[in-house]
């Protein structure tokens, strides 16, 4: 032990590791913990010495650093596989949705009213009760100018009748 050591570890009665320690010519990593006198209450009078050659702690630092990165490795894919069909669910069920708009555009507008989607809670289910809602406003926009048409044929019906009769009478 250096004259330095010996002050930090018996006198101020504090642990000191020493990543510089030469054993027998291995290097060691080492720690030094004081040991009190029981007796005499004010400085230790012995340390304890704990030390492990350093070839062997970077071989145990190499492993558990290589079984780190394998288990860091298998989570990412794990979590990769995961996403993937979370995004293949989602996106089906938008496709779903897109379909039934195509066809409002395509000027269908019946609906398919089994399906689920309007039934979830999530995104997508507001898309699907919002697609029925556009839906039912459509339809019934085409009603009001189906009668408005049906009122404006029977307006246009007595209208040439009673220009027909007035074309008789004159």
């Amino acid at each position: 032990m250096s004259e330095e050591l010996i002050q930090k570890v018996l006198r101020n009665k504090t642990a000191v590791f020493d990543d510089n320690v030469e054993i027998n010519g291995k290097d060691y990593y080492g720690y030094y913990a004081p040991l009190p006198d029981t007796a005499a209450a004010q400085e230790a009078f012995a340390c304890v010495f704990v030390g492990r050659e350093k070839s062997e702690i970077l071989a145990l630092h190499k492993a558990e650093s290589t079984k780190n990165v394998i288990v860091m490795g298998a989570i990412f894919v794990a979590s990769a596989v995961i996403l993937f069909f979370l995004l293949k669910l989602i996106t089906g069920k938008l496709l779903v949705a897109v379909k039934q708009l195509d066809k409002v555009a395509a000027g269908n507008l019946f609906v398919d009213k089994k399906s689920n989607l309007a039934n979830r809670s999530d995104e997508i289910g507001k898309i699907a009760r919002s697609i029925r809602a556009l839906v039912a406003s459509f339809t019934n926009i085409i009603k009001r100018i189906m009668v408005a048409a049906e009122r404006l044929f029977d307006f246009s019906k007595m209208f040439t009748n009673r220009f027909e009769t007035i074309t008789e009478a004159i």
